[in-house]
């Protein structure tokens, strides 16, 4: 397999990178949703949506250090998802920060479950080889 090619690139690394790109924005959105948010907040929901895009770059191009990247940026996504959905199963009420919490632990779940698939595991191995 040629990988230099564009058309080889497989359909799970495709899809992991819309999905990974759509988390980054999620965080990038983030930003400017939550007002009650204080400026140490904000910069650092804005250092892990520039340090997600760069990663969605890295595994764009093959690189396997983009896809840890996007895997340890996946941990706060899923904490913070998890903390929403436990507060609903408490009776509390979902806010807009919650919506997006939940939609950014489901984009981890499915960014993960793409870049880790067997064809994702050959192209990157082959990238890097």
């Amino acid at each position: 397999m040629n990988v230099d090619d564009e058309g080889d690139r497989p359909a799970p690394v495709v899809l992991a990178v819309v999905v990974f790109a759509g988390q980054s924005l999620l965080w990038l959105i983030s930003i400017f949703e939550m007002q009650h948010l204080e400026t140490p907040g904000r910069l650092g929901l804005l250092a892990m949506s520039l340090i997600g895009f760069y990663s969605v770059l890295r595994l764009w191009l093959g690189g396997r250090w983009g896809r840890i990247t996007l895997t340890v940026l996946a941990v706060p996504a899923l904490v913070f998802g998890y903390g929403a959905v436990d507060g609903l199963a408490d009776g509390f009420t979902l806010s807009p920060g919650g919506v997006g919490a939940i939609a950014q632990a489901v984009l981890a779940i499915a960014g993960l479950v793409l870049a880790y698939l067997p064809a994702s595991n050959a192209y990157l191995r082959s990238r890097s080889s």
